[in-house]
C-alpha cells in the first residue's frame, strides 16, 4: 500500500502558516516601530480652553499732571472666593504722595488680618513716590489686598487727574 500523503501535507500546511504568521507579526511591529499614520491620526487633536471673561476695569490716566489734595477711592477685589473691599485716603502734592492711609472692611479672619498689615506697611513703600509710579505686589503677606489698592489708586488718578 502507497503511504498516505495526508501527514506531509498537513505538516507541510502548518509550516507555512506560521513562516506566515512570523512574517505578518514582524512586518506589523516593523510599521508601527517607523509610524503608523493611521494610528497618529487616531489620537485626539488638543483643543484650546476658553479663558473667563475678563473683568472690566477702568484704564488708569498715566503720566499725568495730578492736582495737589487728598483723594479717597474704594478698591474692590476677591480674596479666596469672597468679595473685599479697601478704601484708600491718600495725599497728593506736586504729583507725589505725601500720605496714605487704608482701611479695610474685613472684619475678621484672614481678610482682616492680611488687610491690617496691608494699611501697616503700604505708607513706607509709596510715600514720596510719584503716583504713577506706584506698583505693588505683595506687601505685610498680603498678595491679595494690592489688587484692590491698585484698582483704588486707579480711580485716584482720574479723579485727580488735571
Amino acid at each position: 500500500m502507497p503511504p498516505n500523503p495526508a501527514p506531509q501535507v498537513r505538516d507541510g500546511l502548518v509550516r507555512t502558516g506560521l513562516a506566515v504568521a512570523g512574517v505578518g507579526l514582524v512586518l506589523g511591529t516593523a510599521h508601527l516601530q517607523h509610524g503608523d499614520a493611521s494610528a497618529e491620526a487616531a489620537e485626539p487633536e488638543p483643543r484650546p480652553v476658553p479663558s473667563p471673561e475678563p473683568t472690566e476695569e477702568p484704564e488708569p490716566v498715566l503720566h499725568g499732571d495730578y492736582a495737589d489734595g487728598e483723594y479717597t477711592a474704594t478698591g474692590p477685589y476677591v480674596a479666596h472666593g469672597a468679595d473685599n473691599e479697601i478704601t484708600v485716603t491718600l495725599t497728593l502734592e506736586g504729583n507725589d504722595v505725601t500720605d496714605v492711609e487704608v482701611v479695610g472692611t474685613a472684619e475678621s479672619g484672614n481678610s482682616a488680618r492680611y488687610q491690617e498689615e496691608f494699611a501697616e506697611k503700604i505708607p513706607e513703600l509709596v510715600v514720596g513716590v510719584p503716583l504713577d509710579e506706584i506698583e505693588v505686589d505683595k506687601v505685610g503677606g498680603s498678595s491679595l489686598t494690592g489688587d484692590g489698592f491698585l484698582e483704588a489708586l486707579n480711580r485716584i488718578r482720574g479723579d485727580a487727574h488735571n
